[in-house]
């Protein structure tokens, strides 16, 4: 699901661009996400998919997903970017029906599709 940047009408130097009509920050959500191609992205992404796999079963639930952006995100941006958050899961799970081998279907993303689904909410 897409998001809409608005640029913002109040003056207040705290508003950014980026914020849209919900009042999501959305540069502060991407400034937290591990969204580079280096090494120390890659290990950060790695460390961050530990954290939302707590059980180590190689995938995670739309659940399991609410649960780990906590460790990254202010809540009350979870709460504002659910229809994001939700958005950028089923894009993930498209994204690894599209390549082929979805090994757990419908309901889940793999490691594999963590970072189509960083991007998307990005």
């Amino acid at each position: 699901m897409p998001h809409k940047p608005v640029k913002a009408i109040d003056t207040d130097e705290s508003e950014s661009e980026s914020v849209d009509e919900d009042g999501i920050d959305w540069s502060e959500v991407a400034s937290v996400l591990p969204l580079g191609k280096n090494e120390e992205q890659a290990k950060a992404r790695r460390q961050l998919w530990s954290a939302f796999d707590v059980n180590g079963n190689g995938y995670v639930s739309l659940g399991e997903t609410n649960m780990g952006l906590r460790k990254v995100l202010r809540q009350e941006l979870i709460v504002a970017a659910k229809p994001a958050i939700k958005g950028a899961f089923e894009f993930a799970k498209d994204y690894s029906k599209a390549r082929a081998g979805d090994k757990y279907g419908d309901d889940f993303i793999e490691k594999k599709e963590f970072e189509a689904f960083l991007v998307a909410l990005a």
